[in-house]
This record gives structure tokens, sequence and C-alpha cells, in this order.
């Protein structure tokens, strides 16, 4: 054999073996930080001498509903529980900011600082910085030890997108600064299909339109619609889908409410995506507990785990997924109103057990987003007002006495599906409750066949969808703001004007235009102030 011929051989073999070795690391990866054993779990007290009371939102306090105080007073009780910048890692502190948005607290230095103000200074951690810049920008400190840095491709970054900062939004690091925006530019240049991409659509969905689209650096063409479509082709669960699954599955929600807000009809890759996010809450339901609960086998079964942290661990997960994924009248069906009154009854009977970040906050999340969801809303709803008027003895929610339809209370409950409780529910009885009746099934007559990912939209027979039926109405503007001229958690398309200041386009691009450029679309957010109001006992 020529050695002309072995150095060929080498060049075809070396890629192929860095492609395995590259997924193998990936896989490991995600099988360490899927274990349970590995996080530590920690005892962590409220802190209320060093952290006030204060009075409620004015959304609060003028709701009818008492289940809105219910979650306003456990995420308060989660805000009093003070993390450490010595002691705790960056992966726990940065769950923390997720959960709590801009809320967040932190001891520095004996002293009780704003979270968020703390990571925007750069602070190092084991003499690493927390961000760095790169050729396309910058970003967060990559994997290198279990739960020290970020645990999968761009989660700082879609933690940061779930608070909606400002592109403009800077970040210390080691070399000068860095912004939200050098950021989200790094995660479009660097996205890869042989990587994940769960948390690069979380963030550039709560930025991007559903439409854009870019080439990477290895000169490939992207779009929100691909990452969309590597997601529906994702399974749920496994080592390679952590928690479950349900992170993959927010981020489709959240990314399909972009879609839907444009009042486009769901075809192709949308429509599968719907679907997906429709079965998956339907098997939420169907696997609840005969007390109202959520799984704690997220998708596979029925179940109730003996440990706290493990319950909540589920609880908070599911119910996060859910507060992205249902519609505004969903949200007072009584099986989800259930389930958060006894996640927060979990968060609050449990608060002196050992605990860890991810169930703890995201668990705080869903409470989060739910307060978001319901401080938007214009009117307050029928049931939540039916639920002021509770007789004594009556849960918050009114659903003390109810269960999941398919539920029969009882020590040998069993479903509609034959199946009892710790058993999976069959196959074939999911796909029959797909459009069950519990969600408002807004899906055109029949499915059209599936069109690659960057194929114009070729229009459909679902009539556009108002901004009620996702349930998100637009998130209220910054104090001093107008309200948004567009509807839901996006502003009108940002450019960068002379002067490098963010403006309003006057109008979209013409139809088929590339939208190669992040400036062409990328667009700021107004950041809901959840529960900011003078400090003062409710």
């Amino acid at each position: 054999m020529s050695p002309m011929y072995d150095k060929r051989m080498l060049r075809q073999i070396l890629p192929l073996l860095a492609l395995l070795l590259l997924a193998e690391s990936a896989s490991a990866q995600m099988k360490l930080l899927s274990s349970d054993e590995h996080e530590p779990a920690m005892k962590l007290l409220e802190s209320t001498r060093r952290i006030p009371l204060r009075l409620a939102s004015k959304d609060v306090q003028e709701s009818a509903d008492p289940l809105v105080k219910l979650v306003w007073e456990t995420r308060e009780t989660q805000r009093r529980r003070l993390l450490s910048t010595s002691e705790h890692t960056p992966w726990q502190i940065m769950h923390a900011l997720l959960g709590l948005r801009q809320d967040l607290l932190l001891l520095h230095e004996g002293k009780v600082t704003n979270g968020l103000d703390w990571i925007l200074t750069g602070p190092l951690y084991q003499s690493e910085c927390w961000f760095e810049k790169t050729e396309s920008g910058g970003r967060a400190h990559p994997f290198s030890k279990p739960y020290w840095f970020e645990g999968h491709v761009n989660q700082f970054l879609s933690m940061l997108a779930s608070c909606r900062l400002p592109l403009a939004t800077e970040f210390r690091t080691e070399n000068g600064t860095i912004t939200m925006k050098d950021m989200l530019r790094h995660a479009q240049m660097n996205v890869t299909s042989r990587g994940e991409v769960t948390w690069t659509l979380w963030a550039l969905a709560t930025y991007l339109p559903s439409d854009a689209r870019w080439v990477n650096n290895e000169g490939e063409d992207w779009s929100i619609e691909k990452l969309v479509e590597l997601e529906v082709g994702k399974p749920v669960g496994g080592p390679t889908s952590p928690c479950g699954g349900t992170h993959g599955l927010f981020a489709l929600a959240q990314a399909r409410n972009v879609y839907l807000r444009s009042g486009r009809p769901l075809t192709g890759v949308w429509f599968e995506a719907d679907q997906k996010i429709r079965r998956y809450v339907q098997t939420t339901r169907i696997l609840s507990n005969p007390d109202g609960s959520l799984s704690s086998s997220y998708f596979k079964a029925r179940e109730v785990k003996p440990e706290f942290d493990k319950r909540v661990g589920s609880q908070g997960h599911l119910l996060e997924f859910l507060m992205m994924s249902v519609s505004q009248e969903e949200l007072q069906a009584p099986w989800v109103r259930k389930a958060i009154e006894l996640l927060c009854r979990e968060l609050m009977d449990n608060r002196t057990e050992y605990v860890r970040c991810s169930p703890l906050y995201h668990s705080t999340n869903a409470l989060t987003i739910y307060l978001e969801r319901m401080a938007a809303a214009s009117k307050m709803s029928a049931p939540a007002k039916e639920a002021e008027q509770a007789p004594p003895g009556k849960s918050v929610s009114r659903t003390r006495l109810l269960a999941p339809p398919e539920i029969v209370m009882g020590a040998e409950a069993v479903d509609a599906s034959g199946a009892e409780p710790g058993e999976s529910v069959p196959e074939a009885f999911l796909e029959e409750t797909a459009a069950a009746p519990g969600i408002p099934d807004n899906r055109a007559a029949s499915a059209p066949a599936r069109r690659p990912a960057n194929q114009p939209q070729r229009g459909g027979d679902r009539p556009p969808v108002p901004d009620d039926d996702i349930g998100f109405p637009p998130f209220p503007p910054l104090d001093g703001d107008s309200e948004p001229a567009a509807t839901g958690n996006r502003l009108p398309p940002v450019r960068e004007s002379a002067g490098g200041q963010g403006a309003a386009a006057a109008s979209e691009p013409a139809s088929g235009a590339p939208r190669s450029s992040l400036d062409d679309f990328l667009q700021d957010t107004p950041v809901p102030e959840v529960g900011k109001a003078p400090v003062k006992s409710i």
C-alpha cells in the first residue's frame, strides 16, 4: 500500500472519527446531567430578616382568584431563599434567574444584591469568567464539569432570554464586554444539527420571528423553522432528552406560539409541532395521579415518588411545559388549576427540606409564567370569579373533589385506557386522545404533506388564530413606555439606525427577501415586572 493511499485514507477516516468522538462526548455529558445523583441537594431556608415582605403587585391584589394569590405567595417564598455567590455555582444561580427573573436576590459578601445586576458584572467561578468573547460575538462559559457552567449548548442564553433583556444589555468578560445581541448572533452562527438545538431554539424564538433565516459559519442555511423541524423529530424521553423531554417541548411550544401570532395557518412542520405539543399536553392530563398531581414519571406512567425533591422535579418541569403550551381557556381547566395548586402546596409545605436547584427553580419558572399570563389578561375569567365564591373547605382551585375525567377515585383507580396506576398508557389510546376536547382544536381539517424546512409557506385552510387562543396576551410595557404596536411578546422588527440605536422598521421586507443578518429581524421585548411593588407585608 503506497504512502499516498494511506494519507488519502486518513483524510477520509479522521473526520468520521472526530464526529463519533463528538457524539460520544455529547451523549456522555447528557447522561451526566440527566442523572439524579450528581446535582447536590441542599437546605435553602428563607431569609426573612434580610428580605422584608413586600406588597403584592396590583394585578395580584385586584385578582378575584385565590389561586393567583397562592401562586404569588409561593413565588415570594422562593424569592426569600437566598443563593450565595461564594457557595453556589453559575449553573445553580442561572437556574434561580430563570425562575425569578429580575426579582432574583443573591447573598454576596454578606449583603443582599440583585442577582441579574451581579451577573452582568462578569463574575468569576473557579478563576474562570462566566462569559467570553468569540469570533461570532460572545457566549456563556461552555460545559466543563457537571453543574458548574452551561450543561447544554446555549442553556444560559435561553435563561437570559426568558428575562427578555434588551439587545444592548452588556456582560463583562476578561477581554471587554459583550451584549445580549452578540450572544444571540453567536448562537445563530454556530448552530449545528450535530448537537443539541433545544436551548438554541428556546433563546432565538424569544427574539426572532418565525420566518427568520440565516447562514451559519459553515455556510449552511438555517432558520427557526429548521430548528423546529429538528425538535419535532427528536424523541421525547431517554438519555438524550433530559428532564423527561419537557425542555424540548417547552422550546417547541414557545416557537409555535410565535408562529400562531403571525396569523398564518398551521402547515408542514408547524402543524407537526402543534400536534406533538397537543399530544403531550393530553398525555400529561391522562397520566395525572388520582389526587390531581402530575406524574413523577413524566410521560411514561402514573407515579408519585416518596421523595419531595423528585416529586417536585417532575411536577415543576411538567407544569412549566403546560404553562407555555395550553390556551387561556385551558389554563382555567380544573385539572390544570389543581396541578398548579398542588405544586404550590408541595413547595410551601416542604420549604425546609433538601432540594436541588433544577426542580426548585423550574417549578418557580412555571409559577412565574402563570403570573405573567394572568397579569396580562385584560379581564378575569369566569372560572376565577367563581373560585372566589368557593365554600369553606374547598381548595383554592375548587378541585379538591375533582380529578382528570378518565380517573375513577378509589383504591382501584383505572381510566378509560385500561391502564392502572404505575402502568404505561397504551400508545393507541394516546393517539385516539391527541385531539381530546380538553384543548380547543384549531388545526386544519387534515394534516398537509410535510415539506422541507426552508420551503415557503403554501397557505392552508386554517383561519388566522386570535391572540387569546394561544393564551399569551401582550406583555405589559415598561414603566413610561407606550403599549407595543404589535401583539404578543414581540415588537416591530428592529434595525440599527445610523446612530446605532434600535428603531422600529417602517415595513417588513418584501416577500421572499433574504433575512441573513441578525440586524434585519432581531427584536427587543419589554420586560414584564412580575410582582414588583413597594416592600410591605400582604
